[in-house]
């Protein structure tokens, strides 16, 4: 894996191996708060990613893949909307470069 991943991953390891008093969902957040604090998410998906390791008990396997399957749909949600966000902004700065560009050529004319 990449940095800062890398780290964080090997860090929650070395944490969980020592046979600390916290338990894995624990360690697990607290390593990767620090690592999600240098990707550029917003608070909103960091909330989704974190809310996945909150739920405790979940002995059934299917209950941990349902909840791990709507923390993906959340987050496929969020990923249409900045894609929406960002179609709209390249379509303004292709409409502002047009438009320099006739500025351009009325001036030099």
């Amino acid at each position: 894996m990449e940095e800062p991943y890398r780290s964080s991953l090997r860090a929650v390891c070395i944490d969980y191996g020592t046979g600390a008093a916290q338990t894995f969902a624990q360690i697990f957040g607290e390593r990767m708060r620090t690592c999600l604090d240098q990707v550029p998410l917003q608070a909103a998906e960091k909330a989704i990613f974190f809310e996945l390791f909150t739920e405790q008990g979940f002995q059934d396997s299917d209950m941990q893949i349902k909840s791990l399957e709507r923390g993906m749909t959340q987050l496929a949600l969020c990923i249409r909307a900045e894609e929406g966000e960002l179609r709209e902004k390249c379509r303004m700065a292709v409409g502002l470069g047009m438009m320099s560009g006739l500025l351009v050529v009325i001036l030099l004319i």
